[in-house]
């Protein structure tokens, strides 16, 4: 009997991604493995952090220049899809980390005008 062999972690997290987006018409959407979470600036759900895979609806990705030497690519709905790396997300590859440090970056201003805006409409929300 043949080895049963799994499908890698890669397209199969992307696959999921795109599904999600595709469904749901969601502006924004990531994949990431559970330890990248001790490499973040902020717990803020809110807020863009280090992810493996990050997607950004139209109304977002225009706001947004991707960064040079990683995966980037454009999704049906115009969308901007970042990818940190092309197989499974290890932390403790420096490559991945630079590469996920890089959309953290990219996604810096992003991050800035959501914050202003979150201000302005919950003036009371405790940070």
């Amino acid at each position: 009997m043949p080895a049963l062999s799994l499908p890698k972690p890669y397209p199969v997290f992307k696959a999921a991604l795109n599904a999600i987006v595709d469904e749901w018409q969601v502006d924004y959407a990531r994949a990431y493995p559970e330890d990248l979470k001790t490499f973040r600036r902020r717990p803020d759900p809110l807020t863009f952090d280090l992810a493996w895979m990050t997607y950004l609806s139209p109304k977002f990705a225009r706001n947004v220049a991707a960064p040079d030497g990683m995966r980037v690519e454009r999704t049906r709905d115009g969308g901007l899809l970042m990818i940190a790396a092309d197989e499974t997300f290890d932390t403790s590859n420096p490559k991945h980390m630079a590469a996920a440090e890089s959309i953290r970056t990219a996604l810096a201003g992003l991050n800035a005008r959501l914050e202003a805006e979150y201000e302005r409409l919950w003036p009371t929300r405790r940070r």
